[in-house]
């Protein structure tokens, strides 16, 4: 039996655009759980489970131990993936210590996409590059949040001055673009996401259960209270 809430009030924290899906600010607001509509979700949307082996690499948040591994292939020139990202952006801090949420690059691109048959989303490959430095210099959720707010601006030049942005380092940054570390491990991720299946983005993992797309915000919470229930 699935127990989507098991108490008269949730917890709701109020959340900083410009910081990452698991941030939240130090208020937090009651909501009456009879004013919560869960829509139900067949499980059979789930999918089932690819493989039994963790889903390696990718940009971790959240406890390694907890009960829903989250992993999602991601492309920040895709218009279905800064959707996802905005919904989880605004649930993911209602369970700070249940889910960890992994973030992996899949460009839809053949420049740095081999499973892809053209050239697609023209700036995806770069994004994905300037996205790892950003998370090599710590800063990698403020600086996904740009991108995916800024999807139809991700030449070069907007990538550097949303490094200006986060606050990193210009120089180091420009440097880091132009070095093939970054794009090697662009290229490790698009590798896992061929070797798991992914055809199209975004594409979740929830404890190896397939999800090819996005989904409201009301099934994200089902999906996760069936997580839970397994105990």
């Amino acid at each position: 039996m699935v127990t989507l809430l098991n108490s008269s009030s949730l917890a709701v924290s109020s959340v900083d655009p410009s910081s990452g899906p698991f941030s939240t600010s130090s208020t937090t607001a009651t909501t009456p759980v009879l004013d919560l509509f869960i829509a139900p979700v067949h499980l059979d949307l789930l999918g089932a489970i690819v493989d039994t082996t963790p889903i390696a690499g990718g940009y971790p948040q959240g406890p390694e131990n907890a009960p829903i591994q989250l992993v999602e292939f991601s492309d920040f020139e895709c218009p279905h993936c800064a959707q996802a990202y905005m919904i989880l952006r605004d649930l993911l801090p209602r369970y700070q210590n249940q889910i960890r949420f992994t973030h992996h690059h899949f460009p839809l691109s053949s420049d740095c996409n081999e499973t892809m048959p053209d050239k697609g989303h023209e700036h995806a490959c770069r994004a994905a590059i300037a996205g790892d430095c950003a998370a090599q210099a710590g800063k990698f959720s403020p600086y996904a949040n740009l991108l995916f707010a800024n999807q139809g601006n991700l030449d070069d030049k907007a990538l550097i001055d949303y490094a200006k942005q986060v606050g990193l380092d210009v120089a180091a940054f420009e440097k880091c673009l132009s070095s093939p570390e970054a794009a090697e491990h662009v290229a490790e991720d698009v590798k896992i996401g061929a070797k798991v299946g992914i055809r199209s983005t975004p594409t979740f993992f929830i404890n190896n259960r397939k999800l090819e797309g996005n989904m409201p915000f009301q099934n994200w919470l089902y999906a996760f209270a069936v997580e839970l229930d397994k105990g």
